[in-house]
Protein backbone atom coordinates (compact mmCIF):
# COMPACT_ATOMS: atom_id res chain seq x y z
CA UNK A 1 0.00 0.00 0.00
CA UNK A 2 1.28 3.41 -0.75
CA UNK A 3 0.16 6.56 0.99
CA UNK A 4 0.52 10.15 -0.81
CA UNK A 5 0.93 12.76 2.29
CA UNK A 6 1.03 16.38 1.26
CA UNK A 7 1.72 19.37 3.92
CA UNK A 8 -1.11 21.81 3.43
CA UNK A 9 0.89 24.32 6.29
CA UNK A 10 1.45 28.19 5.67
CA UNK A 11 5.16 27.53 4.32
CA UNK A 12 3.75 25.44 1.52
CA UNK A 13 2.31 28.68 -0.24
CA UNK A 14 2.88 29.37 -4.71
CA UNK A 15 5.17 27.81 -6.41
CA UNK A 16 5.78 24.87 -4.21
CA UNK A 17 2.20 23.91 -3.36
CA UNK A 18 1.45 23.97 -7.55
CA UNK A 19 4.62 21.66 -7.94
CA UNK A 20 3.53 19.10 -5.20
CA UNK A 21 -0.02 19.05 -6.48
CA UNK A 22 1.29 18.20 -10.02
CA UNK A 23 3.81 16.02 -8.68
CA UNK A 24 1.06 13.81 -6.85
CA UNK A 25 -1.11 13.49 -9.28
CA UNK A 26 1.30 12.25 -11.55
CA UNK A 27 3.03 10.11 -9.33
CA UNK A 28 -0.46 8.92 -8.17
CA UNK A 29 -1.30 7.76 -12.03
CA UNK A 30 2.75 6.03 -12.09
CA UNK A 31 1.73 3.79 -8.86
CA UNK A 32 -2.03 3.12 -9.81
CA UNK A 33 -0.76 1.74 -13.35
CA UNK A 34 1.68 -0.55 -11.06
CA UNK A 35 -1.14 -2.19 -9.78
CA UNK A 36 -0.64 -0.66 -6.09
CA UNK A 37 -3.45 0.48 -3.77
CA UNK A 38 -2.79 4.43 -3.09
CA UNK A 39 -4.01 6.76 -0.50
CA UNK A 40 -3.96 9.90 0.19
CA UNK A 41 -3.55 12.54 3.17
CA UNK A 42 -3.35 16.61 3.04
CA UNK A 43 -2.89 18.45 6.29
CA UNK A 44 -2.26 21.46 7.94
CA UNK A 45 -3.46 21.98 11.86
CA UNK A 46 -5.77 19.66 10.86
CA UNK A 47 -6.77 16.72 8.92
CA UNK A 48 -7.80 18.25 5.31
CA UNK A 49 -7.95 15.42 3.41
CA UNK A 50 -7.85 11.20 3.42
CA UNK A 51 -8.50 8.53 1.38
CA UNK A 52 -7.82 5.58 2.01
CA UNK A 53 -5.30 3.56 -0.20
CA UNK A 54 -7.19 1.51 -2.84
CA UNK A 55 -6.11 0.44 -6.23
CA UNK A 56 -9.90 0.96 -7.70
CA UNK A 57 -10.42 2.00 -11.12
CA UNK A 58 -11.82 5.19 -10.16
CA UNK A 59 -9.25 6.10 -7.45
CA UNK A 60 -7.35 8.62 -10.36
CA UNK A 61 -10.52 10.23 -10.31
CA UNK A 62 -11.24 10.44 -6.49
CA UNK A 63 -7.75 11.40 -6.18
CA UNK A 64 -8.00 14.51 -8.42
CA UNK A 65 -11.60 15.40 -7.09
CA UNK A 66 -9.29 15.53 -3.30
CA UNK A 67 -6.54 17.49 -4.60
CA UNK A 68 -7.81 19.90 -7.32
CA UNK A 69 -9.74 22.62 -4.71
CA UNK A 70 -7.06 22.13 -1.76
CA UNK A 71 -5.86 25.27 -0.68
CA UNK A 72 -2.36 26.57 1.62
CA UNK A 73 -3.77 29.14 4.20
CA UNK A 74 -2.12 30.84 7.08
CA UNK A 75 -1.76 27.77 9.53
CA UNK A 76 1.33 25.84 10.40
CA UNK A 77 1.57 22.34 9.54
CA UNK A 78 1.35 19.66 12.47
CA UNK A 79 2.80 16.54 11.55
CA UNK A 80 1.18 14.44 14.76
CA UNK A 81 -1.90 14.77 12.56
CA UNK A 82 -0.08 12.95 10.01
CA UNK A 83 1.64 10.31 13.06
CA UNK A 84 -1.19 9.62 14.69
CA UNK A 85 -3.78 8.96 11.66
CA UNK A 86 -0.77 6.29 10.66
CA UNK A 87 -0.87 4.62 13.74
CA UNK A 88 -4.79 4.64 14.32
CA UNK A 89 -5.37 3.45 10.70
CA UNK A 90 -2.59 0.19 11.44
CA UNK A 91 -0.94 1.64 8.46
CA UNK A 92 2.23 -0.70 8.51
CA UNK A 93 4.39 -2.32 6.16
CA UNK A 94 3.92 0.42 3.41
CA UNK A 95 5.24 3.16 1.19
CA UNK A 96 4.55 6.92 2.26
CA UNK A 97 5.49 10.04 0.47
CA UNK A 98 6.08 12.98 2.31
CA UNK A 99 5.72 16.45 0.37
CA UNK A 100 7.04 19.22 2.60
CA UNK A 101 9.73 21.90 2.79
CA UNK A 102 12.55 21.63 5.62
CA UNK A 103 10.49 25.26 7.28
CA UNK A 104 9.12 25.74 10.69
CA UNK A 105 9.78 23.24 13.68
CA UNK A 106 12.11 20.62 11.71
CA UNK A 107 12.61 18.86 15.30
CA UNK A 108 8.74 18.07 15.74
CA UNK A 109 8.42 17.02 12.20
CA UNK A 110 11.66 14.99 11.72
CA UNK A 111 10.01 13.48 15.18
CA UNK A 112 6.93 12.62 13.67
CA UNK A 113 8.40 11.41 10.52
CA UNK A 114 10.08 8.80 12.39
CA UNK A 115 7.15 7.32 14.22
CA UNK A 116 6.58 6.41 10.88
CA UNK A 117 9.39 4.49 10.11
CA UNK A 118 8.76 3.18 13.52
CA UNK A 119 5.61 1.70 11.80
CA UNK A 120 7.59 -0.56 9.37
CA UNK A 121 7.31 1.57 6.70
CA UNK A 122 9.15 3.38 4.18
CA UNK A 123 9.39 6.65 3.65
CA UNK A 124 10.12 8.94 1.50
CA UNK A 125 10.95 12.83 2.30
CA UNK A 126 9.91 15.63 -0.62
CA UNK A 127 12.12 18.30 0.02
CA UNK A 128 10.41 21.47 -1.66
CA UNK A 129 12.19 24.25 0.43
CA UNK A 130 13.60 26.25 -2.19
CA UNK A 131 11.88 25.12 -5.18
CA UNK A 132 11.05 28.55 -7.69
CA UNK A 133 12.27 30.42 -4.79
CA UNK A 134 13.97 33.98 -5.25
CA UNK A 135 15.69 35.11 -2.53
CA UNK A 136 16.83 38.27 -4.38
CA UNK A 137 13.83 40.07 -2.08
CA UNK A 138 13.80 44.04 -3.20
CA UNK A 139 15.61 46.26 -0.78
CA UNK A 140 13.70 48.01 2.04
CA UNK A 141 12.83 51.38 1.94
CA UNK A 142 15.57 52.46 4.04
CA UNK A 143 17.81 51.64 1.62
CA UNK A 144 16.44 53.60 -1.21
CA UNK A 145 18.99 56.56 -0.81
CA UNK A 146 21.36 53.93 -1.64
CA UNK A 147 22.88 54.54 -5.63
CA UNK A 148 22.66 51.14 -7.79
CA UNK A 149 25.49 49.87 -7.25
CA UNK A 150 25.08 49.87 -3.68
CA UNK A 151 21.65 48.49 -3.45
CA UNK A 152 22.26 45.46 -5.20
CA UNK A 153 25.34 45.02 -3.09
CA UNK A 154 22.81 44.82 -0.19
CA UNK A 155 20.58 42.79 -2.03
CA UNK A 156 23.46 40.14 -2.59
CA UNK A 157 24.17 40.09 0.67
CA UNK A 158 20.79 39.42 2.05
CA UNK A 159 19.94 36.51 -1.10
CA UNK A 160 22.98 34.70 -0.16
CA UNK A 161 22.43 34.98 3.69
CA UNK A 162 19.18 33.83 3.31
CA UNK A 163 20.19 31.11 0.98
CA UNK A 164 22.83 29.47 2.90
CA UNK A 165 19.89 29.39 5.99
CA UNK A 166 17.53 27.56 3.57
CA UNK A 167 20.26 25.29 2.53
CA UNK A 168 21.52 24.97 6.11
CA UNK A 169 17.40 24.01 7.44
CA UNK A 170 17.41 21.32 4.03
CA UNK A 171 20.60 19.87 5.16
CA UNK A 172 20.02 19.44 8.70
CA UNK A 173 16.57 17.92 8.14
CA UNK A 174 17.95 16.05 5.58
CA UNK A 175 20.71 14.43 8.28
CA UNK A 176 17.74 14.14 10.85
CA UNK A 177 15.82 11.91 8.22
CA UNK A 178 18.16 9.76 6.76
CA UNK A 179 19.41 8.55 10.16
CA UNK A 180 16.29 6.55 10.72
CA UNK A 181 16.32 4.82 7.70
CA UNK A 182 13.86 7.51 5.34
CA UNK A 183 14.74 8.63 2.36
CA UNK A 184 15.42 12.11 1.27
CA UNK A 185 15.19 14.06 -1.80
CA UNK A 186 15.29 17.57 -2.30
CA UNK A 187 13.90 19.55 -5.03
CA UNK A 188 14.73 22.89 -6.16
CA UNK A 189 13.74 22.69 -9.95
CA UNK A 190 11.24 20.79 -11.76
CA UNK A 191 13.45 17.95 -12.97
CA UNK A 192 12.50 15.31 -10.62
CA UNK A 193 9.49 13.20 -12.17
CA UNK A 194 7.95 10.33 -10.76
CA UNK A 195 9.63 8.45 -13.11
CA UNK A 196 13.19 9.47 -11.92
CA UNK A 197 12.09 8.96 -8.18
CA UNK A 198 10.99 5.40 -8.62
CA UNK A 199 14.00 4.70 -10.39
CA UNK A 200 16.34 6.50 -7.76
CA UNK A 201 14.53 4.66 -5.19
CA UNK A 202 15.01 1.20 -6.61
CA UNK A 203 18.57 1.54 -7.11
CA UNK A 204 19.16 3.43 -3.19
CA UNK A 205 17.21 0.01 -1.87
CA UNK A 206 19.51 -2.33 -3.93
CA UNK A 207 22.46 -0.38 -2.67
CA UNK A 208 21.21 -0.73 1.13
CA UNK A 209 20.85 -4.70 0.73
CA UNK A 210 24.15 -5.09 -0.32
Amino acid sequence: SVLMVMDAGSTMKGKKFEYAVTFMLELSRVLLDMNLQVGFLAFNDKLLRYLRPNESQKRYTQLWEQIYDLQVLDKPSDFRILSELVLKEYFTRGLIFVLTDSEGDLESKSKEIRKLRLRNNHVVVIDLSTYHLNFKTPVRESARSLNQVQQWVVQEVISKDAEFLQLHNSSRFKSEVEQFGCYYFYVNNPQLSPFSLIDSLVRLEERRRR
